[in-house]
């Protein structure tokens, strides 16, 4: 019986041997499970909730079947134009936006919230959709996750996808990948992305003073703590030969690097940075302009009275 406010999707691995019809069974499942996520995924956009069903498979190569139902007529041509925007992205060979989007539109789809409305309110176009689904990075996960599946199967030699509604209705025009662009689709195990702040005010909480130590130095930086490395040779040079000394309250005003490394695989995050070059420190008395000729640093200071070291056993 057909479902008048229905979309049929059908996914078609088609094999390196035209009359095999079978594949790896685990592969298959794990493909499978995140093509079904990706489809689940879109509910978030919307007020009512998608229902999926899944058809037997037909012969020609190894095909599956899905039927995504709505209650709603009205929701048919919502989910629609998202079905088309989130399939032609999951399955491109790249992570690229296809276009360029006005700020107009960034602004009008900058959370999920405003994006809810706009979809709600019928007045998305399709550009808008696919801005939609090319920044959604759930949407890249599992695209990423499922060509990482599907590339264990060596005789898969491509994928398609293909959508029917109501009367055999195409919903786009089918989408055909090769297995020679399934590297394409797939996320680097881990993501960097990395600033660098000038002029920052780092308060030393704890120095690394012996050479050769990997320990990291502990200090604060706009009220919150953190752990980094130093790597301005002149500045450590002189902290080992204890011509730089630290006391309480000392800081130093540097450049540094932070990097943030994401796990594709289960989001985890890890902070890394990297003080490379210091122009200046001080204490609450006291403050001094680092001047670096050669290996040596000359400083000037405000105050000749210097504050004797709170780390002086250690040093």
């Amino acid at each position: 019986m057909t479902d008048p406010n229905s979309i049929t999707l059908q996914l078609h691995y088609f094999l390196n041997d035209k009359d095999l019809h079978s594949m790896n069974a685990r592969v298959h499942n794990e493909c499978a499970k995140q093509f079904i996520q990706a489809i689940a995924l879109l509910n978030k956009y919307l007020d009512e909730p998608i229902e999926l069903e899944v058809f037997a498979k037909n012969e020609g190569g190894v095909k599956d079947l899905y039927k995504i139902i709505v209650k709603n007529p009205l929701l048919l041509i919502i989910i629609t134009a998202l079905i088309t925007s989130a399939v032609n992205q999951f399955f491109t060979s790249n992570f690229s936006p296809a276009i360029n989007h006005t700020e107009e539109t960034k602004n009008r789809l900058e959370n999920l919230l405003k994006i809810k409305e706009a979809i709600k309110s019928g007045t998305l176009s399709s550009e808008e959709f696919d801005y939609i689904a090319e920044n959604d990075k759930d949407l890249k996960k599992i695209k990423s996750n499922f060509f990482r599946s599907a590339k264990k199967e060596k005789r898969i030699d491509s994928i398609e996808i293909d959508a029917i509604k109501q009367e055999n209705q195409t919903v786009f025009e089918k989408v055909t990948i090769n297995s020679d662009d399934f590297d394409k689709c797939i996320l680097p195990a881990e993501l960097k992305s990395t600033i660098t702040e000038a002029d920052a005010k780092i308060h030393i909480v704890a120095p690394v003073l012996i050479q050769g130590r990997k320990d990291f130095w502990k200090g604060i930086y706009n009220g919150v703590p953190i752990e980094f490395r130093v790597s301005d040779k002149v500045f450590l040079e002189n902290v080992y030969q204890h011509i730089i000394k630290f006391s309480n309250g000392t800081f130093i005003n540097c450049s540094m690097k932070v990097t943030k490394t994401t796990s594709t695989i289960d989001d985890s995050e890890k902070i890394s940075i990297n003080v490379f070059d210091i122009v200046s420190y001080g204490d609450d008395e006291n403050f001094r302009t680092v001047y670096k000729r050669k290996n040596r640093i000359e400083t000037t200071s405000n105050n000749e009275n210097l504050t004797p070291s709170l780390f002086a056993e250690i040093e």
